[in-house]
């Protein structure tokens, strides 16, 4: 059986569970995860700062966030809203424009995705 963490085999490609295997709550979790759409989000944080993620489900990760249950910058940072969402039809794309919006300087963040950064 392969859990969420399992699921990719040693070239990098996914592993699709065998029939026995999809009953099971870690596969259909992954199954789900991998075939629903994704989004990156950024947030607005108190102190004027910004924090990047991705999620299937980014107004439900900001609660969890604001709870501070979210990420550790964001336990000590505290989220006020979401400024940014950008759909992306897999996880894997989630996670690539992730990194390349977090790669880039505040400024860039903020002109190239016409962010509202008041408070």
């Amino acid at each position: 059986m392969y859990g969420a963490r399992e699921a990719h085999n040693l070239t990098g490609r996914v592993q699709l569970p065998t029939p026995q295997q999809q009953n099971s709550l870690a596969s259909r979790v992954f199954l789900w995860l991998n075939n629903c759409m994704w989004y990156v989000y950024i947030l607005l944080c108190s102190g004027n700062s910004l924090y990047t993620g991705a999620s299937p489900d980014p107004q439900q990760r900001f609660e969890t966030h604001k709870a501070g249950k979210g990420s550790k910058y964001t336990r000590s940072h505290k989220p006020v809203k979401i400024i940014y969402q950008e759909q992306l039809a897999t996880k894997s794309e989630a996670l690539k424009r992730e990194n390349e919006i977090k790669s880039w300087p505040r400024q860039k963040k903020i002109k190239t995705l016409n962010l509202q950064t008041k408070l």
